[in-house]
């Protein structure tokens, strides 16, 4: 999968950046919000799914979010924070977030949602090209 990455916090970007390579994904990172959208617009392949952080300076993960789905609607979204308002959680659950991560959250559950997700890709590519949609 084509993934984007984005927090403010370097070691946090790093870290999951390291991890999702290694795990065989193609990853890009953003330090905000505005970088972000910056970055998809300018993505010459689409990205599969974008992790953002909620709480960083300048723009919200919700705001960032809602920026997002108005040029970008087939991405897949999750987002992680330490704490989250019962508002901004309907929000994202509106912005159709796939998953919310509370901090601290483990490497580990991070790969088998990218695991299942890849599979649930796999599996969407293979019923539209097993149905004539594509190519």
């Amino acid at each position: 999968m084509n993934i984007l990455i984005v927090d403010d916090d370097s070691g946090i970007r790093c870290a999951l950046s390291t991890l999702i390579t290694r795990a065989r994904h193609q990853v890009a990172t953003a330090v905000d919000g505005s970088d972000a959208l910056q970055c998809v617009a300018q993505a010459q392949t689409p990205f599969d799914l974008i992790i953002t952080d909620h709480n960083m300076p300048g723009m919200s993960g919700s705001e960032f979010v809602g920026q997002l789905r108005t040029i970008c609607h087939s991405a897949k979204v999750i987002v992680f924070a330490a704490n989250v308002s019962s508002d901004d959680e309907r929000r994202y659950h509106d912005l159709d977030v796939k998953k919310m991560l509370t901090k601290p959250f483990g490497f580990e559950e991070l790969i088998e949602i990218l695991d299942g997700l890849a599979k649930l890709s796999a599996k969407a590519q293979m019923f539209w090209l097993e149905s004539g949609t594509i190519g």
